[in-house]
């Protein structure tokens, strides 16, 4: 785990898992999309589950605790494509 600035962070690639920092606190985990500037696309890693329902949502990670099976993830760029 490394800590770095706002600078930094904004080089770094679409998919980039990360958590934000403020003094003795980090926030959720999230998936950081394409830089736009000095902003940035980002998505909740539940946002991610590729599925239809809650149902399904439930089903998957149940699967994955279980069994170790990797389900698809949508991970959109901003830009129309998926990483």
């Amino acid at each position: 785990m490394k800590i770095i600035g706002r600078a930094a962070f904004l080089e770094l690639p679409p998919g980039t898992l990360y958590s934000k920092y403020s003094p003795c606190m980090f926030g959720a985990m999230e998936i950081k999309g394409e830089t736009l500037s000095n902003d940035f696309y980002v998505q909740s890693i539940s946002d991610a589950v590729a599925c239809d329902s809650s149902d399904q949502f439930s089903e998957i990670l149940e699967d994955a605790r279980n069994t170790g099976h990797s389900s698809t993830l949508f991970l959109p760029t901003g830009s129309g494509d998926h990483i």
